[in-house]
């Protein structure tokens, strides 16, 4: 059955007959069948082909055996898909043979067609292309063919010159085509027909254009599809309801159509149909189409190169003949997953309504994050961290690590989990001539490789001013598979911190300064590494120490000054005279020397020994001169002791002291 959608160039249809009819006289004037046919068809599709191939009473005379042996001959080579109703007696003599095709629908007949042109030997690919009145896409009915009774019966012809010889019967003589009659449903019988058959008149009111587009490719998730129809505005003005009641109709339960008019005035609907597999969505496309056959497949091959690549091809089968103009088309459309590379697209065919689609695709990096820790006396180290996702790794964990890896001797990569997705990190570190070598092997590349400088640039007392840069190298990995986001960060010795208001980057990116590192993400698919360059402050450690020592020194100072104030007081505290207790008049005069009664008791100063006078005060630290001696004490007298008092409570006393009593003045 014809699918196409493009209009066919046909040749203007009274020189198409004037030619076909010269042709017809020239048959005709020969000797040979006469191939005699009606062609029925209801306003189902459905109908019959009766072919009547009459040999006049003179040819027959010239076939051994007669009739009986043509009639033997084709019930013995007779295909499945054409009925043989036997002999019977025609008009002056002749012999007809009596043939029928019946078919459901135009793809039944087509493809019976086919068959008996395979049968025949016949190299022509069978084309029917049938318009019947449906409300609301067409008024009238219209048949269209591309082959002729002969050809469906050329099998017929071979068995009988093979039965039969050349010299008696050729396929040749079966090209003899007679009265051609067509009825198509509410039309009168057409009868002025010549071979290949195209007969009726009907008009178009369908639609123009019809996108199928395809949503869920490659994502593992159940499939979506919407159908986008395109009506000229002069054919919907002919009957809305009509129109807005057959997009009702196809609309399945879970689905929704929504209508609308595009830039140039025409009516538009889209269908969204609900998820589903590959199967459900195609027959439920088959309805929105009002067609059979529709099928989608997706088949995926990997690269035998990279081991990250893949090839996948979309065939899709679309027809819209019985709801399309002649000269309406239909495309398939896909929406497949970021990163797919659409490589080339077949086109549809006309016979089959089929059409695939080349896309080349990666696994996708998620993130990609790069990390350079510069160290304090150069070197230090590199990091690559690629993020995939879960269920892509579970699928190619192993090819995934050895694309990470790459041609590195370094050891493999580090493998880590979070949540919904897969990291893989390469790690590098040492001094700056390894990281060279290392990171050089991996990026693929000569040139920086992302281990940074940092330099004094101004100093303060308590602070030193750094200018720090970085240029990243990308690894070639990047190349084959840009990630969808990146980072690159720089981490600072211990003790810097970076300025924010200083960092810039190259090309430009979202930047971020906090303590020691400085970070720039891209939220873009790329793989070009950038430079880093910004200012860092440190404590500037001199100018602390110098501080500290000052700080000591003065403290020392204040307490030598503290140590020398306390001396002083303590000295002159004991060159001062102290008042003696109940009356004495010089210092250092103890109480019992007097007599003095203590709190425990009295105590008698010893007597003075013979030829010894008593110690003598020091001289003031003022004056200079010693202080005047008291006159000489008498001895001391026996204290006096109280008698006890009894306390106020129950087993209580109280001792009551009585006052010293003071020296007696010596006589004179």
């Amino acid at each position: 059955m014809d699918t196409t959608m493009v209009q066919r160039l046909r040749m203007p249809r009274a020189l198409m007959m004037m030619a076909i009819a010269a042709v017809m006289m020239l048959v005709l004037a020969a000797c040979g069948p006469t191939l005699n046919t009606k062609l029925t068809i209801d306003d189902k599709g459905a109908g019959s082909r009766v072919i009547s191939l009459v040999i006049t009473q003179s040819d027959m005379e010239s076939i051994p055996g007669g009739a009986g042996v043509i009639d033997e001959t084709i019930k013995a080579n007779v295909p499945g898909e054409i009925t043989y109703h036997g002999m019977s007696s025609g008009a002056d003599g002749a012999t007809v043979y009596n043939f029928e095709i019946t078919f459901t629908d135009p793809a039944d007949y087509e493809a019976k067609a086919q068959k008996l042109l395979d049968a025949g030997g016949v190299d022509k690919q069978a084309s029917v292309t049938l318009t019947l009145p449906k409300k609301p896409f067409a008024e009238g009915a219209r048949i269209d063919e591309n082959f002729t009774s002969a050809d469906l019966l050329a099998w017929t012809a071979n068995a009988l010159e093979a039965k039969l010889g050349s010299d008696t019967v050729s396929a040749s003589d079966f090209s003899g085509s007679g009265e051609v009659t067509v009825a198509l449903p509410g039309q009168d019988e057409i009868t002025d027909q010549f071979e290949p058959i195209d007969a009726g008149e009907a008009s178009q009111y369908g639609f123009t254009a019809i996108a199928v587009k395809t949503g869920g490719i490659g994502s593992g998730d159940a499939l979506t599809r919407t159908i986008t129809y395109t009506l000229p505005a002069d054919s919907y003005a002919r009957s809305p309801k009509d129109y807005d009641a057959w997009i009702d109709s196809v609309t399945p339960d879970g689905g929704k159509a929504e209508k609308s008019t595009d830039d140039n005035g025409d009516t538009q609907w889209v269908l969204t149909l609900p998820e589903g597999d590959a199967q459900a969505i195609s027959a439920q496309t088959d309805t929105a189409l009002n067609t059979s056959g529709t099928s989608l497949e997706v088949t995926t091959e990997p690269d035998s190169e990279n081991p990250l690549r893949s090839t996948t091809y979309v065939t899709d089968t679309l027809t819209c003949s019985t709801i399309c103009t002649d000269s309406g088309v239909i495309r398939a459309e896909h929406d497949v997953p970021e990163g797919w590379e659409h490589l080339t697209e077949s086109g549809v065919d006309s016979d089959t309504g089929k059409s695939t689609v080349t896309y080349s695709h990666m696994v996708l990096v998620q993130d990609f994050r790069a990390t350079t820790t510069i160290g304090e006396v150069g070197g230090g180290e590199v990091a690559y961290a690629y993020t995939f996702s879960k269920e892509d790794d579970a699928k190619m964990g192993k090819d995934i690590a050895a694309w990470v890896k790459g041609d590195s001797r370094a050891a493999d990569p580090k493998r880590t989990e979070d949540g919904d997705t897969v990291t893989y990190t390469m790690t590098f570190s040492g001094t700056a001539e390894q990281l060279a070598g290392d990171v050089g092997e991996y990026i693929g590349a000569d040139g920086p490789y992302g281990t940074g400088t940092i330099t004094k640039s101004g100093e303060s007392m308590f602070t030193t001013t750094s200018r720090f840069h970085t240029s990243f190298a990308a690894p070639r990995q990047l190349s084959e598979n840009p990630p969808a986001a990146s980072t690159w960060t720089v981490k600072l010795p211990d003790g810097y911190e970076a300025q924010p208001g200083t960092v810039s980057s190259d090309p430009k990116g979202k930047t971020s300064a906090k303590g020691s590192s400085v970070s720039i993400t891209t939220t873009e698919a790329t793989s070009s590494a950038p430079s880093v360059t910004g200012e860092a402050e440190s404590r500037n450690w001199v100018g602390v120490i110098a501080l500290i020592v000052l700080l000591v020194f003065a403290l020392a100072i204040v307490f030598a000054i503290i140590a020398l104030v306390r001396r002083a007081k303590r000295r002159s505290a004991q060159a001062a005279p102290h008042p003696a207790p109940n009356g004495a008049q010089f210092a250092g005069a103890p109480m019992a020397a007097a007599g003095v009664q203590g709190p425990t008791g009295s105590h008698a100063a010893p007597p003075a020994q013979s030829g010894m006078s008593a110690p003598s005060a020091p001289p003031s630290p003022h004056t200079g001169q010693y202080p005047a001696q008291p006159p000489a004490q008498p001895p001391a007298q026996p204290p006096v002791q109280p008698p006890a008092q009894q306390g106020f409570g129950p087993g209580s006393h109280t001792s009551v002291m009585s006052a010293p009593t003071p020296p007696r003045a010596p006589r004179s």
